[in-house]
């Protein structure tokens, strides 16, 4: 009697060499895997602006992070917090948009079929601002305070895992 899972004796691949079970195993966290890759985004709502408009974010690497807070250290620019969290909104945004009868929909009703506006000169012609080539400086447009900016950033970098790693780091060896 043979069984059906086992390799062949030509397949000489470590699939082959692997047990069945553990080859399903493998490829449902593959599947689970990509399916999570799929989802992984935040969206999260622009306060202050009826209707209301949203932001969907992407994670932001812990190296982006690392790599704001060293421009902050060094900037002397007394709205170094703002700016620099700004740009973490601004790095990790995949576009912006509304709700429209339950539905993901652009903002810039003139291209709708386009992608969704990120923080770049578009942004800045569909909120009557200037463009000045510094993604932050739409971020803060499109926020109505600092605050709103910095509660942004905040609730982005704890969902992408920062704060949990910074908690790690500050315990470790204690």
């Amino acid at each position: 009697m043979t069984n059906d899972n086992s390799p062949s004796p030509d397949d000489n691949t470590p699939e082959a060499a692997e047990p069945a079970a553990s080859r399903t195993l493998r490829h449902s966290l593959r599947e689970r895997r990509s399916a999570a890759k799929k989802v992984l985004h935040l969206d999260r709502r622009v306060p202050r602006l009826d209707p209301p408009v949203f932001v969907r974010f992407k994670p932001i690497p812990s190296a982006k992070i690392d790599q704001l807070n060293v421009q902050m250290s060094k900037s002397k620019d007394p709205d170094k917090t703002a700016v620099m969290n700004a740009r973490a909104v601004a790095h990790s945004c995949i576009g912006i948009f509304e709700k429209v009868d339950g539905e993901n929909v652009s903002i810039d009703t003139d291209h709708p079929d386009e992608d969704w506006p990120v923080f770049d000169g578009r942004l800045a012609e569909l909120l009557g601002v200037p463009d000045t080539g510094r993604p932050e400086d739409l971020v803060r447009a499109l926020y109505l305070t600092d605050g709103d900016v910095i509660k942004a950033a905040t609730e982005l970098t704890t969902w992408s895992g920062y704060a949990e790693r910074d908690e790690d780091e500050e315990f470790a060896g204690n």
